[in-house]
């Protein structure tokens, strides 16, 4: 994943979001599913890829705005040659209230 700050580099603690571009390069790596450090918005600009979550297989296509907790479990998975983008928006941190998942947790 390649990562393009268009607000903050290093966002101060008093800002409540970020705004970045994420190019994905690859499937998440490892078998299983991750949450996030913090609730996010991402929106896809191109390309697309497959959402994993414990409602079944998704396709996400340019124009999907998703809206997620910090504890919302999912799986990203790519098309082979599909370029894909998205605006990331990380909101504030603190806020999971499940441990960390580190993509060997399954549904």
């Amino acid at each position: 994943m390649e990562r393009y700050y268009l607000l903050f580099r290093h966002r101060p603690n008093w800002f409540p979001f970020n705004i970045l571009i994420h190019r994905m390069l690859d499937n998440d790596h490892g078998e299983g599913v991750h949450n996030h450090t913090c609730p996010y918005i991402t929106i896809i600009l191109k390309g697309g890829y497959w959402e994993t979550t414990s409602k079944g297989k998704f396709w996400r296509k340019p124009g999907y705005i998703g809206f997620r907790s910090a504890d919302h479990l999912h799986r990203v998975d790519l098309e082979k040659n599909v370029n894909t983008m998205t605006l990331f928006i990380p909101g504030p941190f603190g806020t999971r209230k499940t441990k960390r998942a580190d993509y060997k947790t399954n549904f």
